[in-house]
């Protein structure tokens, strides 16, 4: 990747707001793995990144099935953490 590529990938990732949601009883992707891509997020700068972890039963269809947990999840708002950035 060429370093104005990257840079650009580097502003994108500290600029942006994420939500990263996992379910507990998810196996294709665990929580742990989501937590991991917080982190990252959170290392690259940004701090507009949220975690929301799911305690459902119904493991990754929880997003097709458990559809007022996951609409909950996306209500909570992280707008006051949004600041102006230059990509």
């Amino acid at each position: 990747m060429r370093k104005k590529e990257q840079k650009y990938q580097n502003n994108y990732l500290a600029c942006s707001v994420f939500k990263v949601m996992g379910v507990q009883s998810d196996l294709l992707f665990p929580v742990q793995q989501q937590r991991e891509l917080e982190e990252l997020l959170k290392e690259s700068g940004n701090h507009s990144v949220t975690y929301y972890e799911l305690p459902s039963i119904f493991g990754h269809d929880t997003f097709l099935l458990d559809v007022n947990a996951v609409a909950a999840a996306i209500k909570v708002s992280n707008y006051d953490t949004i600041r102006p950035c230059s990509i």
